[in-house]
């Protein structure tokens, strides 16, 4: 792909190549991109920045060890680090759901799809490669947030939440569409610890319905406090709380 392979490979890469350039020249987040729309520039939405500055926080931290390393390098092979990485909780989800086995068959099967290899291929700069290490980390770790003691609720919930605030700055909208899996869990949870009291007639209906809440009542704090921390992180990095609406 070009000279030296001195080209970005898909669609939107150098939308946010330009974004990354921005960033690492002003040393601050991008209004408008001002190689986009001419002549007045394009807009930048503060959910389209968390990779661009990932990348340039990367660049930067290499760069200082090797001079010779230049942005477009980092960029061209930012696809193919995250997707490596990727594969990490990717495992770990399977091994958490079945085992080291099914965490290895997770993995396996997560390296060749074909959406997959297309999207995080050398000099691919999209946010794909950001969204599929990030979701996989927020799937992995609420996993951990359900199946945890209740000591160690705090810990994955911070740790989700947070994941989950980094997630939103860069994709905004993509973030709403984990909302449904994590709720959608809390929820499922409740109904079947609720079915389960009345089909053993332990209690009537108003009654089950309070002895499920009370005993996942931890939970339903973790899940919330999950939440209040990726709005808090979302908020503190520019973005909109009322996104949720």
């Amino acid at each position: 792909p070009g000279e030296r392979y001195r080209l970005l490979t898909t669609s939107d890469s150098g939308w946010f190549y330009d974004l990354a350039v921005d960033i690492n020249e002003t040393n601050g987040m991008v209004k408008v991109n001002r190689l986009s729309h001419a002549p007045q520039g394009m807009p930048v939405s503060i959910t389209d920045q968390g990779q661009p500055l990932m990348a340039v926080m990367l660049y930067r931290a290499v760069h200082a060890i090797n001079p010779n390393i230049t942005l477009m390098d980092v960029i061209q092979y930012w696809s193919l680090l995250l997707f490596a990485l990727a594969l990490i909780p990717i495992f770990l989800i399977g091994k958490e759901l079945g085992g080291d086995l099914a965490g290895c068959l997770a993995a396996f099967f997560a390296a060749f799809l074909t959406s997959t290899i297309y999207w995080m291929k050398f000099g691919s700069f999209d946010r794909e490669a950001s969204q599929l290490v990030l979701g996989a980390w927020i799937i992995y770790l609420t996993i951990r947030l359900f199946k945890a003691p209740r000591g160690h609720i705090p810990t994955f919930m911070i740790l989700a939440g947070s994941v989950y605030g980094i997630f939103g700055l860069t994709w905004g909208v993509g973030a709403l569409y984990l909302a449904p899996v994590i709720i959608g869990g809390l929820i499922l949870v409740l109904l079947a610890g609720f079915i389960g009291k009345l089909a053993r007639k332990t209690a009537g209906l108003i009654r089950s319905a309070f002895l499920t809440i009370r005993e996942n009542l931890y939970l339903i704090i973790g899940v919330v406090g999950m939440l209040v921390v990726m709005t808090l992180m979302f908020y503190v990095g520019g973005g909109d709380p009322m996104i949720w609406k």
